[in-house]
């Protein structure tokens, strides 16, 4: 049996037989362990380390005489308890409770007796399999000084090693489960946090008080090497498969433990092997246009944040390489993605799996890493932003920069510098954010082109779906999904997987996939979603998008943003079955704190001072409904809100194409809501009237200006509509209030 598939079975001197014997930091260990016993080597051993100083982690207070005042960001260290404030995670802690994030309370007095199965899944698995309670301990003890919590710290190790000794009875080095262990079922992933919140638990300095034993940081650190040493498994080269996790357990895991223990025999080679898998998938993982294949917005921070620059920071720590030059381009788009994806308050909002989460961090950490002037820029932003707002998001994370104690000299050297750029399109990932600036009264629609089969992992039936913030307020919204938590039936898992969940359209009522068969299997074979055109400009941006998960019929839909004024929503669907009625429904999911009322064939939005005015066309015949969604109980709860969000549905009716449209209109707060004007003009083409799934001309008016929109679908040539006439495929006439009105062709590309 490998030594490394039974924790219990491993003596002192199979843990001392791993501890290389040619470094000559480590002589008074060895030359104790030949000449005075075990007892003394183990004392040697905990001296050694407790006063080692290289290598270096990302931050060090082991020899701090004051308490730790600053902010850092430990949301990276993974685990949705980090839901729950730190002061409240140690005080119910302190009284041998684990509270959730929904408030829900569960006895942790006497490890021995739990279930094992409550390690698998759920924030009290994690909060337990992930170490988080000794992190947070920790931490505590840095910023107090308090003994209470290295005592406590003493108690649970104690108790967490009688009752969850690990077993590996066989071993697949595909799989992120060690599927067929011993009970307590074992995660790759949980065993790579738990050495993560290990290290940070080692270096706040709680183990240096002297209240802890010299047996008990002993038992402390066998049990480090021996979750870490489990990672020296994914050293045979011959064995490795591109899977995404492998990134973290073949990769990060690998990289950062082998740095840190290279005392430990195959260590070294270790973080070597790492490096170069990680170098493996910023290679292969991205589409050509840098975005990374998981479409999910909060698996993209978490991989980028977690795998790539916590290692990062710790080989910036210890002046080593880790991104190889080759890399860096990649992954600087993919931190432009980043940077465009988050709205003005500092959110990276949910699309795909998960949940809203906040940027601030890693856009931080990343300006460090990376040098990068704008990236500062764009997080300085978005923290001055959410300290102006009333009412910020609740969302994962922190609002704060946080940023680890290796680069803060890096980033408070670095100038800051608004971004290039505002809008951006990335059509091979089938990702669209569409923006006229970055502070708290901008407007900011992304949209979702679901790229499979590369990348639907982790992404949602969410086909062209779109979100919404303006005026300092998120309005549309998507549910997203807390998937690893068990909170959910299988309907209701299904449901925030569905098309019913997004804001899309869909036809007679057909969501392509039910609720219940999409549970078991995250996405099923999701239809691509492909960007066909766009065009993005100082006063205008185009984007047009379709998918074919109606074939015969194909579902285009093309946004028109007139910046720092009004979004526009065409949806255009072919139909090859012109004598068929269908049914059209056009879905919007509010957020939760915004309020919604319909009305004069419009829906009026409200979150703070500011409105969202929705109005679609054809505005005599859509019926609206509206209602709550029950289904997100547990994002009620867990985000502390006092009632369900609203969800909004536009019904339509017609046979053959059809072509439907929609304005959106926001105003800034203190303002009331104006009235708009939005109607069909008649188009004529050689004095023959053209309809509309062929051409459709539109007059917009708001406050700000009297437009005029014209759209072929089909061979475009000279047309009049109302007072304008144009040849061109894309076009819109501007006559604003304050400035000369304007003609503009919009040209649009694909690259």
């Amino acid at each position: 049996m490998n030594i490394l598939d039974d924790e219990r079975r491993i003596t002192d001197l199979d843990f001392f037989a791993h501890l290389r014997s040619d470094l000559p930091a480590l002589a008074d260990v060895h030359h104790a362990l030949k000449k005075t016993g075990l007892a003394d080597a183990r004392e040697m051993f905990v001296e050694y380390f407790l006063k080692r100083k290289e290598p270096r982690w990302y931050f060090d207070w082991r020899f701090r005489k004051e308490p730790v005042t600053e902010f850092w960001d430990r949301s990276h260290t993974w685990g949705t308890p980090q839901l729950v404030p730190h002061e409240k995670r140690i005080q119910s802690l302190m009284q041998d409770v684990f509270t959730d994030s929904s408030g829900k309370k569960h006895d942790i007095s006497d490890m021995t007796r739990m279930d094992p199965l409550v390690l698998r899944h759920g924030e009290k698995g994690q909060h337990i399999a992930m170490f988080i309670w000794a992190s947070d301990l920790g931490e505590m003890y840095a910023r107090t000084h308090d003994e209470r919590y290295p005592q406590k710290l003493i108690r649970l190790l104690r108790e967490y090693d009688r009752a969850f000794p690990r077993k590996v009875t066989e071993f697949d080095p595909d799989s992120p489960w060690l599927e067929r262990t011993d009970l307590p079922w074992w995660h790759l992933m949980f065993i790579g946090k738990a050495v993560h919140n290990m290290l940070i638990t080692l270096y706040t300095g709680i183990l240096h008080h002297p209240v802890v034993q010299p047996d008990d940081i002993f038992l402390f650190f066998k049990k480090l090497w021996f979750y870490a040493a489990q990672f020296t498994r994914f050293t045979r080269k011959g064995e490795y498969r591109h899977f995404n996790h492998h990134w973290y357990e073949w990769g990060t895991c690998p990289f950062m433990f082998g740095q840190m223990f290279p005392e430990f025999k195959g260590f070294s080679d270790m973080r070597d092997w790492g490096r170069e898998v990680i170098n493996m998938h910023l290679e292969r993982d991205f589409f050509d246009d840098g975005t990374y294949l998981e479409h999910s917005t909060c698996y993209n921070a978490g991989t980028l944040g977690i795998n790539l620059l916590i290692p990062w920071a710790v080989a910036a720590a210890n002046n080593i390489p880790l991104v190889e030059s080759n890399n860096i381009a990649r992954v600087r788009s993919w931190l432009g993605w980043v940077a465009g994806m988050t709205r003005p308050d500092g959110v990276l909002p949910s699309i795909g799996d998960e949940f809203d989460k906040y940027a601030m961090n890693t856009l931080a950490r990343s300006a460090a890493l990376l040098k990068e002037p704008a990236l500062k820029g764009v997080a300085q932003i978005a923290l001055n932003t959410l300290k102006k707002l009333d009412s910020p998001a609740r969302a994962f994370g922190f609002p704060e920069f946080g940023i680890e104690e290796c680069l803060r000299a890096k980033w408070d050297k670095l100038p800051a510098v608004d971004p290039e750029f505002t809008s951006a399109v990335f059509p091979d990932g089938g990702w669209v954010v569409l923006r006229d600036g970055w502070d708290e009264k901008s407007m900011y629609l992304a949209l979702s082109a679901i790229n499979p089969p590369l990348g639907k992992n982790h992404g949602h039936w969410d086909l062209l779906s779109f979100l919404a913030f303006a005026r300092g307020h998120s309005f549309i919204t998507d549910p997203a999904s807390w998937i690893y938590n068990g909170y959910y039936t299988a309907e209701r898992r299904g449901y925030l997987y569905s098309m019913e969940s997004h804001n899309v359209l869909t036809i007679d009522d057909d969501p392509l996939i039910s609720k219940r068969d999409l549970y078991p299997i995250w996405t099923g074979e999701v239809p691509k979603c492909t960007i066909e055109e766009y065009h993005l400009g100082e006063k205008i941006d185009f984007v047009s998008a379709w998918h074919d998960g109606y074939a015969p019929q194909r579902h285009t839909r093309e946004i028109l943003f007139v910046k720092n004024n009004y979004w526009l929503i065409i949806d255009h669907i072919s139909n090859p079955d012109s004598d068929w009625l269908h049914t059209y429904r056009r879905r919007l999911h509010f957020d939760f704190d915004v309020a919604v009322e319909a009305g004069n064939s419009q829906l009026l939005a409200r979150a703070g001072d500011s409105t969202l005015t929705i109005m679609p066309l054809p505005s005599d015949e859509p019926q609206i409904r509206m209602w709550r969604d029950d289904f997100l109980e547990p994002e009620r709860q867990k985000l502390g809100f006092s009632s369900f969000p609203w969800v909004a549905e536009i019904r339509s009716e017609s046979s053959g194409p059809v072509v439907l449209a929609m304005l959106i209109f926001p105003q800034s707060a203190g303002l009331d809501a104006a009235p708009l004007k939005f109607r069909c003009l008649e188009v004529i083409k050689d004095c023959v009237r053209i309809p509309s799934w062929k051409a459709i001309a539109l007059e917009i008016e708001t406050p700000n200006s009297r437009d005029f929109y014209y759209r072929a679908f089909e061979n475009p040539g000279s047309s009049r509509f109302g007072n304008c006439e144009t040849s061109e495929r894309i076009w819109l006439r501007r006559e604003p209030i304050n400035a000369a009105p304007e003609s503009i062709a919009i040209n649009t590309g694909r690259k």
